[in-house]
C-alpha cells in the first residue's frame, strides 16, 4: 500500500493558531508521532517534503553538515526588485534578521536557513539549483553560518 500524507500550508495549524515556525515545527511533530505506527505496520516509507521549514526539520533531525535550499536564484537579495538590491553570500544568521524578506518567496527558506544554522552550528546555503556541487564547496549562493563575522 502506498500513502500520501500532504502536510503544507495551512494544514500545519490548528484553529486559531499563530502562524509561526514553532507551531508549525510542533505540529510537524504531532503528525509524525501520528503516522509513525502506521510507517512500522506497513513496513517502510518513502518521503518528500517540499516546504522550507520542514525541510530544515528533517535537516537537523538527521544531524546533517549541510543544510541547502535550491532556488532560482544564485544568492539571497536584499532590498530585492528596488535599486537598492544587493545579493548577500556568506553571512552569519543575525544579520538577515534585519532584513524583511517576502513570505511567498525568500522568506520562509531565510528563516529555515537561519535557524537550522543557529541550532546545529552547521552551515545552510541558498543558490541556484546548477551550484549545488559548488554550494557543497562553500563557493556560491548564500551560505549562512554562526561564526561568520557580524
Amino acid at each position: 500500500m502506498r500513502i500520501v500524507i500532504a502536510l503544507g500550508g495551512n494544514a500545519l495549524l490548528k484553529c486559531g493558531e499563530a502562524m509561526t515556525a514553532d507551531v508549525q515545527r510542533q505540529n510537524i511533530k504531532t503528525a509524525a508521532e501520528a503516522t509513525a505506527p502506521l510507517v512500522a505496520e506497513l513496513g517502510g516509507v518513502e518521503g518528500v517534503i517540499d516546504k522550507d521549514l520542514c525541510s530544515e526539520l528533517l535537516a537537523r533531525e538527521l544531524d546533517a553538515d549541510l543544510f541547502i535550499m535550491a532556488t532560482d536564484a544564485e544568492a539571497i537579495y536584499t532590498g530585492w526588485g528596488t535599486a537598492d538590491q544587493k545579493a548577500v553570500f556568506n553571512t552569519p544568521p543575525e544579520h538577515l534578521s534585519a532584513y524583511p524578506f517576502p513570505a511567498g518567496s525568500m522568506g520562509p527558506k531565510v528563516e529555515a536557513a537561519c535557524h537550522f544554522a543557529r541550532k546545529t552550528g552547521h552551515s545552510a546555503a541558498i543558490g541556484a539549483l546548477a551550484d549545488i556541487p559548488a554550494m557543497v564547496r562553500a563557493e556560491p549562493g548564500a551560505i549562512i553560518n554562526s561564526s561568520f563575522p557580524k
